[in-house]
């Protein structure tokens, strides 16, 4: 480990693991690496955590412009159970939080929107999710709800992809 160190001075825990095992044709456990940095480079690992927890800007016009929606994984391969929410990121009002065994259906994860929209009665002015397949139709029947309740939208997409 030290002459990998030594000649990748910035290596984190994953290269650190690829370089082990092309390199020296060794495979160690992601635990026994994170021991490893624990104890011989915690200041490497303090700035990895400084550099990757930045905090970014964020804007919103205000309630319901806006709703965001992301899927989480956390739990699906330990217990079988996906993640999906949504929230106004202006309120912090959650819009919906459904555990499911599948978080990644177009379907199912249209349903949330469209029962969201019809139990409040409003559709926000944009909707914004990854690029992910499962949020291509809350894209798509975001945009025909806000250009059937206003026609001059047509034609312009009104879902953002982060």
């Amino acid at each position: 480990m030290q002459e990998l160190r030594e000649l990748f001075p910035n290596a984190g825990l994953r290269d650190a693991k690829s370089l082990l095992l092309d390199r020296k044709q060794l495979k160690v456990p992601r635990s026994v690496l994170e021991e490893y940095f624990e104890e011989y480079e915690p200041k490497l690992k303090r700035e990895r955590l400084a550099r990757n927890l930045k905090r970014k800007q964020f804007w919103a016009a205000g309630v319901n412009a806006l709703w965001c929606m992301d899927q989480h994984d956390k739990w699906k391969y330990k217990f079988g159970l996906g993640l999906h929410l949504a929230v106004d990121p202006f309120s912090g009002y959650l819009l919906w939080l459904r555990v499911w065994w599948n978080n990644s259906n177009p379907i199912l994860i249209c349903n949330y929107y469209l029962e969201t929209v019809e139990s409040l009665g409003y559709v926000p002015l944009l909707t914004q999710s990854d690029p992910g397949t499962e949020n291509t139709r809350v894209a798509n029947a975001q945009s025909f709800l806000r250009q059937f309740l206003d026609p001059s939208l047509a034609g312009l997409i009104q879902h953002v992809w982060k």
